[in-house]
C-alpha cells in the first residue's frame, strides 16, 4: 500500500516523498513489481540516480530489467560512459547484449566508430552463436545506413 503511495507520488513528480516512503519501508515485504514500477516512474522522470539507488532494492529478475532500463534513458541523454556502466552491470546475459546493441548505434550516431565496433561486438559475443549471422546482417545495415560507413568498410562477416 505505501509502495503503491510512493509510485503515485513519483508520478506526480514529488521524487524527495516517494524516495523517502520507499526507503523508509527498510526489509518489509514489498512487492517487486510496485518496487519496479516506482523505479520506472524515476527513470520517466529523469531521476536516474534516485532510480539506481532503488534498484538495488529489487529481486535480480526486476533490478536486470531496472538497470536496462536506467541505461537507455542515460543512451537517449547521450551519457555514454555512465550507460555502459550500467549495462555491465546487467547481469542477464539477453538483456546485456540487447542494451550494449542500442548502446552501439547511439555511440555510432555521434561518430565514434570505433567504440561503436567495439560495444557491437560485445553485443554479439553475448548474443551467442545462433545469432552471430543474423547480428552480423543486422550491423552491417544498421552501420550502413545509420553511421554513413561504406559497405566496404564494415562487411556483414568483417
Amino acid at each position: 500500500m505505501l509502495l503503491s503511495l510512493a509510485v503515485v507520488l513519483a508520478r506526480a513528480g514529488d521524487h524527495d516523498r516517494a524516495q523517502r516512503l520507499a526507503e523508509g519501508l527498510g526489509d518489509r515485504q514489498v512487492d517487486m513489481s510496485v518496487l519496479n514500477d516506482l523505479t520506472q516512474a524515476l527513470v520517466e522522470a529523469g531521476e536516474i540516480d534516485r532510480a539506481e539507488r532503488l534498484a538495488e532494492l529489487l529481486d535480480r529478475d526486476s533490478h536486470s530489467y531496472a538497470l536496462r532500463r536506467l541505461a537507455e534513458a542515460l543512451i537517449r541523454a547521450g551519457d555514454f560512459d555512465r550507460a555502459g556502466q550500467i549495462a555491465d552491470a546487467v547481469r542477464d546475459r539477453s538483456g546485456r547484449a540487447q542494451v550494449l546493441a542500442r548502446f552501439a548505434v547511439a555511440v555510432a550516431r555521434s561518430g565514434d566508430q570505433d567504440r561503436a565496433r567495439r560495444v557491437a561486438d560485445q553485443a554479439e559475443t553475448l548474443a551467442g552463436p545462433s545469432a552471430t549471422w543474423m547480428a552480423g546482417r543486422q550491423r552491417w545495415s544498421c552501420w550502413r545506413r545509420r553511421s554513413r560507413v561504406s559497405a566496404t568498410e564494415w562487411a556483414p562477416n568483417g
